[in-house]
């Protein structure tokens, strides 16, 4: 489940909330139903990358959950009207959605952005010539 300790990074309290406001209170309180229906079908959308199958498998358990915060913000600016070309979020979600089809398909890896392993021993020497 995301929460909204999560999507505050990302959206305002006050914006995430006037997105859950169905009834037009203007409370400015957040509508917890609400909120949990969006963040499910952002989960769903994350695991449906993944096949009909058992869901995400644990190596990706962490880019999934990430990708469901980007598709929660979409869809929290699609409620608020924010067309594809106006909502911040929708190019971020569809390169979510083909990083995750990836991972789901073997052509990339988990948790990009590390450093390499290097495979071959190095020799490198210091400013001074010594082997180090």
């Amino acid at each position: 489940m995301i929460t909204l300790a999560e999507l505050t990074p990302y959206i305002p309290r006050a914006f995430v909330a006037g997105a859950l406001d169905d009834e037009g209170l203007n409370t400015g309180e957040i509508n917890g139903s609400n909120l949990e229906q969006v963040t499910q079908a952002a989960e769903q959308r994350a695991a449906s990358c993944f096949g009909s199958g058992g869901g995400v498998p644990q190596a990706h358990r962490g880019e999934a959950h990430q990708a469901a915060i980007i598709f929660t913000c979409e869809i929290l600016f699609n409620r608020r009207g924010y067309s594809d070309r106006q909502n911040p979020y929708a190019a971020q979600a569809r390169d979510w959605e083909r990083r995750l089809r990836a991972l789901a398909g073997g052509e990339e890896g988990s948790g990009g952005g590390g450093a390499d392993i290097v495979s071959e021993p190095v020799i490198a020497t210091s400013g001074g010539g010594h082997l180090v």
